[in-house]
């Protein structure tokens, strides 16, 4: 494996540590308090070219690799793990699908938004663990009408387009669907714990009608088509919980350090730094993991390093 981070990673990772000391950090409790993301958060990443990191060049993205947005997503979340959860969802799973699989009339203009932050992706992968696409495609001429529930979508609300799975009588289908659209509503909101700010909310469809266009892949190969965005999604739970952990691994040193019993920090003490020790152990064979499925983009390294 190579260990070697190329040196325009380099640049991303020090300019999203200085966005995040600057404006997630100081910001994030607050924004847990409230369970809420600001609009602003979102612009202040597409501004840094977070959310184009796997657009390709020519639809105006930095054509970069899950490499560099695992490195960026651990970055994020040593700062606020919903901030990070908020931009692995409008930068990963759904990206390259749709730069596979969404047709030549759609695909530029669409990647281009995303790219800008203004298109924000959300998807039904399973923000909270499973699957939770309860909704079915009927198919009238060149259009799709859908019906029911996609529940606990992450970014909630903020999100302006879904990747989903439906049952069709042929079998389960991919679309991309605007959520604000006649026949799209949102209702409630999960409870979560640690992403309260990345709301997930449920998406009701009523009668919403897509172009044949909206389609991904043939009909009745949804999980074909969405396989590369699971291992994508797996990816980024593997890489923001890495970036919790090495947070939560510097808070403890530095409390170590502080904190003094016995007339001396309790850092000195042998009991805590081996804890200390076992966890950098394990941190460092995490991030083994994370890099090798980020490099493979294989499934099963994807769901390994998010074990």
């Amino acid at each position: 494996m190579d260990f070697e981070t190329p040196e325009s990673v380099t640049a991303i990772l020090q300019s999203v540590r200085e966005f995040c000391a600057r404006a997630v950090a100081p910001e994030a409790r607050r924004w847990d308090e409230a369970a809420t993301l600001p609009e602003g958060l979102v612009q202040g990443f597409a501004e840094l070219g977070l959310c184009a990191v796997l657009v390709p060049e020519a639809q105006g993205g930095l054509g970069l690799d899950a490499l560099t947005l695992a490195a960026t997503l651990e970055t994020v979340a040593r700062h606020d793990g919903a901030a990070a959860w908020a931009l692995a969802t409008l930068a990963g799973p759904a990206v390259p699908t749709l730069r596979d699989h969404l047709g030549d009339l759609l695909r530029d203009g669409f990647l281009g938004g995303v790219a800008a932050g203004e298109a924000r992706l959300t998807h039904t992968l399973g923000a909270l663990g499973t699957d939770q696409t309860l909704c079915a495609a009927t198919r009238s001429g060149d259009q799709w009408v859908l019906q029911g529930e996609l529940a606990a979508l992450p970014l909630g609300r903020l999100a302006t387009h879904v990747l989903c799975r439906a049952t069709t009588p042929e079998g389960p289908t991919a679309f991309l669907l605007p959520t604000r659209a006649p026949g799209a509503t949102w209702t409630e909101r999960a409870n979560t714990l640690g992403l309260r700010a990345c709301s997930h909310d449920t998406l009701v469809l009523e009668d919403l009608t897509v172009l044949d266009l909206q389609r991904l892949g043939p009909v009745g190969e949804a999980d074909a088509v969405l396989a590369p965005a699971r291992a994508l999604h797996d990816l980024g739970v593997a890489a923001i919980a890495l970036g919790l952990g090495e947070g939560a691994l510097a808070a403890a040193v530095a409390y170590a350090r502080d904190r003094r019993q016995f007339g001396k920090p309790i850092g000195d003490l042998q009991a805590i730094q081996w804890m200390l020790a076992d966890s950098r152990a394990e941190l460092d064979a995490a991030r083994m993991m994370v890099e090798q499925a980020a490099r493979t983009g294989d499934p099963g390294d994807a769901a390994m390093a998010r074990r």
